[in-house]
């Protein structure tokens, strides 16, 4: 019988009724009763039938294209830059060329890792320094290329704040962020699918050292992980090439969400964190917290034009021994943070698939291996990037 204690009790009482009457019963009633049990029976089989797993569904990426399984994610680079403009900037760091982007992505695309496809990239470009049909222009762009991108929102550090958000009150900063991943932006409604880089640009230790703007796009940005569930992702100042300068900021920013904001730091990102020695223990530190660590500068620094091919192996090892505690290498995500046209290959760049074709081959010859090369560039965007289907 099945898990259903009501159907238990009919199914003995018909059958104690049953035996009670014994020869009393007639050919009639013993065909009716056995009609009983069989159904009864039956009933109880399609009880206990295991119900199917919904959890293969509960979980979806949200990209510019559409929602998709993050199964369907492949090589990722989870925190990029495609499309940037910003009218206080020159004009020779503005990224606006779509004809450009679709052949700097088509690159990333030819460099699949162990037969595992380039396929998707996540796009952190922030309100205030992208133009006003950034969400069309990212999809005009991934269908062309066939590789999925995510759209971000959020705020970045107070220097490219809109003039207006001064204005703006937590509650109107966060109905603005929902209502990207919720409902969409622009005509065609394009969702956003996580929430960043969320700018933080003080360098002193405390809560309090966070400039008062700053301060409420993260407490909106908090409020709409709660809502969503979207990844949030963190950006603090730093120079890849020297110890971080704003350590205990991060930590306190984090012990902030975590306590004030009821924040899960499994869905957090710190971004810019150095591959240093120096640097290994502050890591250990935010991975402890459940945050994860963005090794995601590699195409801005580390063995592009101008920077020694030593710093390969100084970074390599750092990664190596980091992520040799298999608890660190759950948390780690590795990226390129291309943000202006310097940074594109058509202008002597690494371009995007500098991380895959360039750094990866020097991984593996530092005695990283291909499965926790597979855990970075792959398994941990799947794991941190979806949210709630119903969101």
């Amino acid at each position: 019988m099945g898990n259903d204690p009501l159907q238990r009790r009919q199914f003995r009482a018909l059958v104690a009724e049953l035996r009670g009457r014994g020869g009393d019963c007639n050919r009639r009633e013993w065909l009716k009763a056995g009609g009983a049990i069989f159904l009864a029976l039956a009933a109880s089989v399609v009880w206990a039938r295991p119900k199917p797993k919904a959890e293969a569904r509960s979980r979806i990426v949200r990209t510019v294209t559409g929602d998709i399984s993050p199964s369907d994610l492949g090589v990722t680079l989870p925190h990029e830059h495609l499309l940037v403009q910003h009218v206080g900037w020159r004009r020779d760091s503005i990224l606006d060329d779509l004809d450009l982007a679709q052949r700097e992505l088509d690159l990333f695309a030819q460099y699949p890792f162990n037969k595992i496809q380039a396929r998707t990239v996540v796009e952190l470009t922030s309100h205030g320094v992208r133009g006003l049909s950034h969400a069309e222009r990212l999809r005009m762009v991934a269908e062309k290329t066939g590789v999925r991108i995510v759209m971000a929102t959020g705020f970045h550090k107070k220097a490219w704040h809109p003039h207006q958000l001064t204005q703006k009150t937590q509650q109107q900063l966060e109905e603005l962020l929902v209502a990207d991943i919720v409902d969409g932006v622009g005509s065609l409604r394009i969702k956003a699918g996580v929430i960043g880089e969320i700018g933080i640009s003080g360098a002193g230790p405390a809560i309090d050292d966070i400039d008062p703007d700053e301060f409420k796009v993260l407490k909106a940005a908090a409020a709409t992980q709660r809502r969503t569930g979207a990844a949030l992702y963190l950006h603090f100042d730093n120079d890849w090439r020297s110890p971080s300068v704003n350590g205990t900021l991060r930590l306190a920013v984090l012990q902030y969400l975590s306590a004030e904001e009821s924040i899960d730091l499994h869905r957090v990102i710190i971004c810019h964190c150095s591959p240093l020695e120096a640097d290994l223990p502050l890591h250990r530190r935010i991975i402890e917290t459940g945050a994860y660590v963005g090794f995601d500068s590699w195409g801005v620094d580390v063995g592009c034009p101008g920077i020694p091919e030593s710093d390969y192996a100084t970074y390599g090892a750092a990664v190596r021994e980091l992520i040799a505690d298999e608890s660190c290498l759950q948390r780690v995500l590795l990226s390129q943070d291309v943000c202006v046209p310097r940074h594109l290959t058509a202008h002597g760049g690494c371009g995007y698939a500098h991380l895959v074709r360039d750094v990866v081959p020097r991984f593996l010859s530092y005695g990283i291996s291909e499965q926790q090369i597979h855990r970075m560039m792959v398994g941990n965007p799947q794991t941190v990037l979806p949210l709630a289907a119903n969101a």
